[in-house]
């Protein structure tokens, strides 16, 4: 976020001509580039938050760097239009900003708010639904064995590994039978909790780490339940692609995962304490068929698939190039 800037100018200035449209990510400080870039400093362009830096969750409750949130904020002005990836993440980004306004008493919050709630649009990013649809073709038959539960999100602390494996291993002290898919990539070191929870759990733990391309889906569809319990998730590929794939979600009520799950699935797949989860756990781990012959619900993530979201897409872009025209 602080030298980004200057390694994109670079090459966008080995272009022959300006581009007719910028679509610049949310760590690209928009108002540097254009800086440094004088003659495209009137290319319209639209910045797509996967998420922002002003909501999100620091460890051990740290305040947010001043300098990535101002950043985020300049960005947002300097674009033409801002396009978030989840409803949620864009009321939760408006909700936070006047606090972060106030600490310059000089500045219009109210007119700030205006102007960006006014330029933003909400569109989910895209996701590959046919390799999902492919391999739930195949999906093996589990009737009689051991609920599968799969947690494909990073190993890393705002993804709530505590709270998950926390109640794995009371509900495996209670001699409940059950097998986990860990199945998230690590970029620091893997919580210690998880490591700990590995160990006590054996061989319960079918898979642990990251997995690519086909046998990411496989782990998948031959999962039951997708479980996570996130702190920090502005839309919840992992959660749709894993809905897709066959499973029952059982999400926290928060986040982006109302949202995900939609007015149809959001009453019954929704648990609203670790209380809740883990008595939702037990019973699903005491009737793994039941839920098996209920997890039909891969048709509602059709509205993420690249069909319904690409259109979109390709009208934002057009809208930009008009207003460059």
């Amino acid at each position: 976020m602080r030298l980004g800037a200057l390694h994109l100018a670079r090459l966008l200035d080995a272009l022959p001509a300006a581009p007719d449209a910028i679509l610049a990510g949310d760590y690209v400080n928009l108002p540097l580039l254009r800086g440094l870039l004088p003659r495209m400093a009137k290319v319209p362009a639209a910045v797509y938050f996967l998420e922002n830096q002003l909501t999100y969750p620091t460890r051990d409750g740290r305040p947010a760097d001043f300098e990535f949130v101002a950043a985020n904020l300049l960005t947002c002005l300097a674009a033409e239009r801002c396009v978030w990836c989840s409803r949620q993440q864009l009321d939760a980004f408006l909700a936070a900003l006047p606090a972060f306004l106030a600490r310059d008493p000089d500045l219009d919050g109210p007119a700030i708010l205006a102007s960006i709630e006014g330029k933003s649009t909400v569109i989910p990013i895209g996701v590959d639904l046919g390799r999902f649809d492919r391999v739930r073709e195949t999906r093996p038959d589990r009737s009689g064995k051991p609920l599968r539960l799969a947690w494909p999100h990073r190993f890393e602390h705002d993804k709530g590994p505590a709270e998950f494996f926390g109640v794995l291993v009371e509900l495996a002290a209670e001699g409940l039978p059950f097998e986990v898919a860990a199945v998230g990539r690590s970029y620091r070191d893997v919580p210690p909790e998880m490591l700990a929870a590995r160990e006590t759990l054996g061989d319960r733990v079918v898979e642990f780490g990251f997995l690519e391309g086909d046998d990411y889906a496989r782990a998948l569809v031959a999962s039951d339940v997708v479980v996570s319990t996130a702190r920090q998730e502005t839309q919840g590929i992992a959660v749709i692609e894993a809905i897709r794939a066959g499973c029952d979600p059982l999400l926290p009520d928060r986040l982006s995962y109302p949202e995900v799950l939609g007015p149809a699935l959001a009453g019954k797949h929704l648990y609203r304490s670790v209380g809740d989860l883990r008595r939702r756990l037990r019973w699903m781990m005491r009737h793994p068929d039941r839920v098996r012959a209920a997890a039909d619900h891969w048709r509602e993530m059709e509205r993420f698939g690249w069909a319904a979201v690409g259109p979109r897409f390709t009208a934002l872009a057009r809208e930009l190039v008009s207003a460059g025209g």
